[in-house]
Parts: structure tokens; C-alpha cells; sequence
């Protein structure tokens, strides 16, 4: 029996929270890997993009054309989508994995949050929801998963 703060707990349930806590540290969504798209059009759009060095969302001119995932129309988006709070994971990493409509045949992975595994699915080429990931690390660092694991 472990004590935590003043409520006993079995060894069980403490392990299972500990577990639970080391799998749900903040992962971020792909998008907000990706680096800065400024376009390549000549038209100037106040928007903004994650920033994963500095952590922040922050404001760039994107001259249209040419956009990647990580560009938001406003700050709020941008959070939202990128800024966890911590303890939380990535809300993809819920969502069910979508093969889509096209006839391709990719191999993918996608995260498993019943087993908490990366696992693998067949991928048609479009539609995707963002629990999609070329690699198994890719998929484990997305959701926070121990990446020195096989």
C-alpha cells in the first residue's frame, strides 16, 4: 500500500497511474512539426505558424500559395491545435485511423490508444485525419511514446 498525499493506494493502481502518466506527456500534432511555408505567391495573409523551438505560436506574413499544415489563421487555431497542456496527448492520437477514399495502397501507422501501441493499417493515398504516420518513431513521438523502445 503506498500512501499519496493523504489517500492509500494499492501498488496496482499506483503503477497503472504511473504508466499512464509517462504515455500522456504533452505530444504534439505532425502540423506543428512542420517548418515555416511562407508561400510563394506575392499577396501578403497575417497568419501563424508553431514555432517548436520556442514553443510558441507566432505571427508571419504568408505571401499565399504553397502552404504546409503549419500555417493557422489566427492565434487561437494555433494554440489549440499545438500548445497542450501538459499531461495531455495529442488529441489524433485518439481518432480512429481513416483509410480514406483513393484505391493506393500505403502502409502506415497509426496510434492505438485502446493498447496505447503504434500499429500498422492500409493507407489509400488521400483523406487522412492525422493518425497517419510514415514511420512507427514518427507515430511515437507524436503521441508520446518511449522512442528508445523497439
Amino acid at each position: 500500500m503506498l500512501l499519496l498525499g493523504s489517500h492509500r493506494c494499492s501498488s496496482a493502481l499506483w503503477v497503472t497511474a504511473v504508466a499512464a502518466l509517462v504515455t500522456a506527456c504533452g505530444a504534439l500534432e505532425p502540423e506543428c512539426l512542420q517548418p515555416l511555408e511562407r508561400g510563394s505567391c506575392d499577396k501578403l495573409h497575417g497568419r501563424f505558424f508553431y514555432n517548436a523551438t520556442s514553443r510558441q505560436c507566432q505571427e508571419f506574413f504568408w505571401l499565399g500559395c504553397a502552404e504546409n499544415a503549419n500555417n493557422f489563421e489566427n492565434r487561437e487555431d494555433c494554440e489549440k491545435e499545438c500548445q497542450h497542456e501538459p499531461g495531455r496527448r495529442s488529441t489524433i492520437c485518439y481518432r480512429r485511423p481513416r483509410r480514406g477514399n483513393c484505391k493506393a495502397i500505403h502502409r502506415r501507422w497509426f496510434f492505438n490508444y485502446r493498447t496505447l501501441m503504434c500499429d500498422r493499417f492500409l493507407w489509400g493515398g488521400c483523406d487522412t485525419n492525422g493518425n497517419n504516420f510514415h514511420t512507427r518513431r514518427d507515430c511515437r513521438v507524436a503521441c508520446s511514446i518511449d522512442t528508445n523502445m523497439p
